[in-house]
């Protein structure tokens, strides 16, 4: 009888200890079941517009966006100079050579960049090769053009390329609008990897 009891004591100890460890596996599962309820709900009342970032169709398309104003910038900045102020520093500079670039970068289209002997009004001669788009032509080699000196590291003027308010206001508008695109993109980028990374970890 002793040993029966035993027995029994023994298997009800173990159905017990069964019991808890499938009581354990239920708990796991539904933590489990409960995370994956979490992330999508989470994934659902995500955004639109960081769900369209992080696809990588969305991704590219900001990518286009943002070289396309950044280029439109470039081209409609040529339009307007920094302004021409008698009192400065004048010369005379004869254009020498000129080598095209372009259609694309740094604006659309082709342009030129030029380089030219000026003679300064205080006696002193310079040889200079401006890198802005439109500041020199392929058609005015050998032509001589007035310009000012606006100082050391900065571009000269032309006396014939005023400033024109209206043409700098979309210019700068559209320079605003590229980098604020690319802060944007950095952010869609950061997005995507993180997106990556957290579906590589489940």
């Amino acid at each position: 009888m002793g040993s029966d009891e035993e027995f029994r004591e023994r298997l009800a100890r173990r159905r017990a200890e069964i019991d808890e460890q499938l009581a354990d596996l239920d708990r796991a599962d539904e933590e489990r079941a409960e995370r994956t309820r979490e992330l999508a709900a989470r994934r659902a009342a995500m955004p639109r517009l960081r769900r369209w970032l992080t696809d990588t169709g969305g991704v590219l398309v900001l990518l286009v966006v943002v070289f396309l104003t950044a280029e439109s910038a470039m081209t409609v900045a040529q339009f307007t100079g920094p302004g021409f102020d008698e009192d400065r520093r004048t010369g005379q500079a004869t254009v020498r050579s000129c080598e095209r670039r372009g259609p694309i970068g740094e604006g659309f289209g082709y342009w030129y960049v030029c380089e030219a002997d000026v003679v300064w009004s205080d006696g002193d001669v310079d040889r200079i090769r401006p890198h802005k788009r439109g500041f020199f032509d392929v058609s005015e080699i050998g032509s001589t053009v007035t310009i000012g000196d606006r100082g050391a590291r900065k571009l000269p003027a032309r006396a014939d390329l005023p400033p024109r308010p209206l043409v700098l206001l979309v210019a700068s508008v559209l320079a605003m609008v590229a980098v604020l695109l690319s802060m944007l993109l950095l952010g869609s980028l950061w997005l995507t990897v993180k997106d990556r990374v957290r579906r590589l970890r489940r």
